[in-house]
């Protein structure tokens, strides 16, 4: 089972705000995530930034909630530190500010932690080209979203 922890990294949203998108999250890797690309089941949870410091979620895979990026336009992303553990970043403050969903981009950054936790799996398009197998790039956009218990 993988273990993946939502580190509370931002002053944007309460850790309830956070907490409280859990359950919709463990419901839709379940139902739909896990089964549509035959993955072993996952858990999720919640950590302050202290927390995560401190080595309390030690082994999970962290996704921090941060407020800004550096980066103009990076919403999240997904990537691993150098010893190969897996971790995402979402921008919740760039994505209220240009008025898109942060679950739809926490998702999609979990989603894509779980098919590829190490970045190095490929796909050859119909033309040849090589690219990176990304499970959400497809359906990113916030209309594309599914609703899970009305988050």
């Amino acid at each position: 089972m993988v273990d993946i922890v939502l580190i509370q990294a931002s002053n944007v949203l309460t850790d309830a705000q956070i907490i409280a998108t859990l359950p919709a999250l463990q419901k839709w890797d379940t139902d739909f995530l896990r089964p549509a690309w035959g993955l072993d089941a996952a858990s999720y949870s919640f950590a302050t930034l202290n927390q995560f410091q401190a080595g309390a979620t030690s082994g999970a895979w962290p996704i921090f909630i941060n407020r800004h990026s550096r980066d103009s336009g990076i919403l999240g992303f997904h990537d691993q530190t150098p010893d190969g553990q897996p971790f995402g970043r979402v921008f919740v403050g760039d994505c209220l500010r240009y008025g898109i969903s942060w679950t739809v981009d926490l998702s999609h950054e979990a989603g894509e932690m779980r098919e590829d936790p190490t970045i190095d799996n490929f796909f050859t398009m119909a033309d040849g080209r090589i690219v990176l197998r990304e499970v959400g790039d497809a359906v990113e956009a916030d209309e594309n979203g599914i609703s899970v218990d009305g988050r």
